[in-house]
């Protein structure tokens, strides 16, 4: 897959995740907004929070760059892909 191992965190307030994510149209790699803190894995369409400290599961760690799952205590990377080998910062 072309945008595997790929993330962009976007720090433009005019891009958003959750419109990236919804439109049917939009292909490329993972996708942060830091101004909504929302997280969309474009594989699967999922939109994901930002964790902070009232969020720690189903939650993107955008220091880590990984998704957590259902405990806290069972942190670990998607399944499908262990590591973006290339993160891409928008200004």
């Amino acid at each position: 897959m072309k945008f595997e191992g790929v993330l962009v965190k976007s720090h433009d307030v005019t891009q958003s995740a959750v419109e990236v994510c919804q439109s049917t149209g939009s292909v490329g790699p993972d996708f942060f907004s830091e101004y909504e803190q929302i997280f969309c894995d474009m594989k699967t369409r999922e939109l994901y929070p930002a964790c902070n400290t009232t969020v720690q599961t189903k939650c993107f760690d955008p220091i880590q760059n990984m998704t957590r799952t259902e405990t806290t205590d069972d942190v670990k990377k998607r399944g499908e892909q262990s590591t973006y080998i290339d993160v891409k910062e928008w200004l």
